[in-house]
């Protein structure tokens, strides 16, 4: 028999992937369901998913606190802070397949990204998916109108999901570049407190409300913490550990999918066939674009993490 060939991501990077970005696709309902300020909602997802990290590092063995690439973990956690303040505020002034889709032209900024300044260019393969992806997942939003009960500028809450997008691509490529001397579960702990420190002090600056309600407010903040943050975002690293930061950003596409979906069923923000087709497209360009090995960095991989 002849030797066989790494012909694709591996399987469980994907699995995680595509798992991760499924999970993140609640995020916008839990936002929407607060009973705390939008920045205070970000905070209390990252401190409440401070302990379980800190679980799964200690589980992992080794240092729970990297030794190096103290400074790019910095940059991710930064990143990061910035990625939910200004979703959450998109969340808030436009529907939730509005705030998804642009939060997740990420595709194009760290594209540009490797373009411009690694000077490596897209194939033709990947471009196809991933135009096939932003078509479909522009065509979610075509028909969007503004949220029953808002009250803000659609506009602004879009600019706020473009910036999002900005945002969510540097911490993207600072986190593939900080999993070279890292575990998954290292960069998710540290970068999480640093976002912690940041959204904690921005809420508090906003002077917004920062204790939940009732019971329902806490098990919403919960629900952030540790279906999105810990095994959303958790995934997410962790397969971006081992796949290039280019194809991981187009295959978290799926997120509008799913929160678009959500957002029907128990939102009342209706789908119609055309938003259901442009799904669809989504889900077309992210398989066209793992079909083959997409340009960017092959990263090495950090220490083991737990199955």
């Amino acid at each position: 028999m002849g030797e066989r060939r790494n012909t694709g991501p591996g399987v469980r990077p994907m699995v995680a992937l595509v798992g991760g970005a499924v999970a993140i696709g609640f995020a916008p309902i839990f936002v929407r369901w607060t009973e705390v300020g939008l920045n205070a909602t970000a905070f209390w997802r990252l401190a409440l998913a401070l302990p379980a990290l800190w679980l799964l590092c200690r589980r992992n063995g080794g240092a729970v606190v990297p030794r190096q690439g103290g400074g790019m973990l910095a940059f991710a956690g930064l990143c990061f802070a910035l990625d939910l303040c200004f979703w959450h505020a998109s969340i808030a002034l436009t529907t939730v397949a509005n705030a998804t889709l642009l939060a997740n032209l990420t595709p194009v900024v760290v594209v540009l990204f490797y373009w411009l300044v690694i000077g490596q260019r897209p194939t033709w393969r990947f471009a196809a998916g991933a135009t096939l992806a932003l078509a479909g997942a522009a065509g979610l939003a075509l028909g969007s109108r503004q949220p029953s009960g808002g009250g803000g500028s659609v506009l602004l809450g879009d600019l706020y999901g473009a910036i999002t997008a900005v945002a969510y691509a540097g911490y993207l490529l600072a986190v593939e570049r900080a999993r070279g001397t890292a575990g998954g579960f290292q960069v998710m702990l540290a970068s999480t407190a640093v976002a912690t420190l940041v959204t904690g002090a921005v809420a508090l600056a906003s002077g917004e409300n920062f204790w939940p309600a009732s019971g329902m407010g806490w098990a919403v903040l919960a629900g952030l913490a540790l279906l999105v943050h810990v095994l959303g975002q958790g995934g997410i690293v962790w397969a971006v550990g081992q796949l290039p930061a280019t194809l991981s950003s187009v295959v978290i596409l799926i997120q509008p999918v799913v929160a678009a979906g959500l957002g029907w069923l128990w939102l009342g923000e209706a789908l119609g066939l055309a938003d259901i087709l442009c799904g669809f497209l989504v889900l077309a360009g992210v398989v066209t674009c793992q079909s083959r090995r997409a340009p960017g960095r092959n990263p090495a991989p950090g220490p083991a993490e737990p199955g």
